[in-house]
């Protein structure tokens, strides 16, 4: 049997596969099929090859789908990270945004509707509008005069820079109105290279005064950061300086590098003071 079959997937003369079929079978029906079967067989074999071939195209765009969906996904997370480029240029590495000093957050034993419920401290703004909704604010004037920088160790070249138990105070201001307040790069940590954050300051030439929030627990400071004699190279920008705290050696008569708001001046409502009433500091 093995032998007929394989002399019947050999022979190529429709002839000879006639002669063989009618020598093996009597019936016209089992004569038809035996001359039918190689056709079938080459039929079924180039229908395997493509149902092959058409695996392997669908396997391989399962592989190509699935590598598109990963690469879809590492954009988005690209795009979710980037940060929004400002008009200021930014030094390498990428500069964020500055946060207001916000105190560990803190789960109570209170419960509020029946849930409990954490403490946040709200943080602190500045700016040089008023700031609504804000009780207690203090509006500092007067940051240009002789006084306020002997007061707080400073120069007319500096530039102010309001903080919040040393932490940089996040800048408010009313939508689409300017901030008065400009971009820097300093360095506050004294390593001699720029800090990692950009930070918005005041020109005391330019803007004089700025409101702050004021409340129980605040330590305000003013620093008047001095030229640090260095410069960030940004390509296809000016010269950027870099600013630094003053020191004791810069101010060696008085030993003053800061200045803060009284400890003992009370809190509440809406205060005034000029710079040169605030308290010096030689820490």
């Amino acid at each position: 049997m093995t032998l007929i079959l394989i002399s019947l997937s050999l022979a190529d003369d429709s002839a000879d596969l006639a002669k063989s079929c009618m020598d093996r079978y009597h019936s016209q029906a089992a004569i038809a099929a035996c001359m039918s079967e190689p056709r079938f067989q080459s039929i079924e074999a180039a229908q395997a090859k493509i149902n092959a071939r058409l695996d392997e195209v669908q396997a391989r765009d399962r592989e190509i789908l699935e590598s598109l969906a990963k690469l879809s996904d590492s954009v988005a997370k690209l795009t979710r990270e980037q940060t929004v480029p400002s008009s200021t240029p930014s030094a390498a590495p990428v500069h964020s945004a500055v946060q207001a000093p916000v105190a560990p957050a803190r789960t109570t034993l209170a419960v509020v509707g029946g849930a409990s419920y954490q403490g946040i401290a709200r943080p602190s703004l500045v700016s040089i509008y008023p700031i609504p909704g804000e009780a207690d604010t203090l509006h500092v004037t007067a940051l240009g005069e002789q006084a306020a920088y002997r007061r707080c160790g400073g120069t007319s070249k500096s530039r102010v820079l309001v903080t919040n138990h040393g932490i940089p105070i996040s800048i408010w201001a009313p939508p689409g109105v300017p901030s008065g307040f400009i971009e820097i790069y300093a360095d506050l940590d004294g390593d001699g290279a720029s800090d990692a954050t950009a930070y918005k300051v005041l020109d005391p030439t330019q803007q004089s005064d700025f409101v702050v929030t004021y409340r129980a627990g605040d330590d305000l400071g003013v620093i008047f950061l001095r030229d640090s004699g260095k410069v960030l190279e940004i390509p296809g920008f000016p010269l950027q300086t870099l600013w630094r705290k003053p020191t004791k050696r810069d101010n060696a008569s008085t030993g003053v590098i800061n200045c803060s708001l009284d400890p003992l001046e009370g809190y509440g409502g809406k205060r005034t003071i000029a710079a040169r009433s605030l308290s010096p500091r030689m820490r």
